[in-house]
């Protein structure tokens, strides 16, 4: 059985809405990383250092099936 088997229907919505999501997140970044830098300068690593810090505690849950039940 695959992990997407096991998933509950919230975290395949999850799952599929960020794999969805991501590549339009990562072209915005990079075809305007330069405004975005001198627009809001040090702003732009408050969201990057949560996501840096956020990973690997999700990293753990999503492997561990995690502490949350997100059955709907």
């Amino acid at each position: 059985m695959s992990w997407f088997e096991n998933y509950t229907t919230a975290r395949k919505f999850v799952v599929i809405w960020n794999l969805l999501l991501l590549p339009f997140v990562g072209l915005f970044i990079a075809l305007n990383w330069r405004m975005l830098l001198e627009d809001l300068g040090i702003l732009l690593l408050i969201p990057l250092g949560a996501a840096v810090i956020a990973f690997p505690y999700i990293w753990y849950l999503t492997r561990r099936g995690g502490p949350i039940d997100f059955e709907l």
